[in-house]
């Protein structure tokens, strides 16, 4: 199985670093009365991130789960003080169950117009809204559980409201955040901001390990 991105980046500025890592996010809100030296102890996020991604990528193939840690750093251009968020997905052919990296299919902006197909590269605009990855986690009995793990909400930004809509091999999958357990190969979930109307669509195909009698039946 061919993995492109084990690791996904979410930071303030749009940089690359190695391993093809996304960059995405917002800066620290610092008040006007925080000390200079305040910013300049923290630790820059290319020099902290290449430490911890080995120990994360371990972590996540050890488990067979995506794993997810969030630091402060200095963005190293612009000296920016920001939280880093950093997604790592399991790659070794013991957890193939979990599947492969998500795909993105849509990008749809508030007026609703579509942009399918499209990477933030070429779709800047719209894509500078949100991003969001699907977490992945091996059961204990049977099937995957899958969760919605969007930066913004867990690295120190201002919560904001999502709606979810869950497809599981074509049929409902629910509006939670999360799927437990699912036996689902074909997985697609449509993220959808509610205090703008952005929604980012992905997919993901899973092998899971489940007995016939554990599938759901198709709606």
């Amino acid at each position: 199985m061919k993995h492109i991105l084990p690791f996904v980046l979410f930071l303030a500025a749009a940089f690359v670093l190695p391993l093809s890592l996304q960059a995405q996010s917002k800066p620290i809100n610092n008040t006007p009365t925080t000390p200079k030296t305040a910013k300049s102890a923290l630790p820059y996020c290319d020099a902290v991130l290449k430490t911890e991604k080995v120990a994360l990528q371990k972590e996540a193939n050890s488990a067979c789960a995506s794993k997810m840690v969030c630091m402060p750093c200095m963005e190293r251009t612009t000296k920016t003080a920001i939280h880093a968020c950093l997604v790592a997905h399991p790659t070794t052919p013991a957890c193939a169950a979990v599947g492969a990296e998500p795909v993105e299919v849509e990008r749809a902006a508030p007026s609703g117009t579509a942009n399918r197909n499209q990477t933030p590269a070429n779709n800047t605009a719209v894509a500078q809204a949100f991003d969001f990855e699907i977490m992945r986690s091996v059961c204990d009995r049977s099937g995957v559980s899958l969760e919605v793990f969007i930066p913004g909400n867990t690295c120190g930004d201002t919560r904001e409201t999502y709606t979810y809509l869950w497809e599981l091999d074509g049929g409902k999958g629910g509006h939670e955040s999360k799927v437990e357990c699912t036996c689902a190969k074909e997985v697609k979930v449509i993220v959808t901001k509610s205090s703008t109307g952005e929604r980012v669509t992905k997919m993901i195909r899973l092998q899971p390990t489940c007995e016939s009698n554990d599938r759901p039946v198709k709606n």
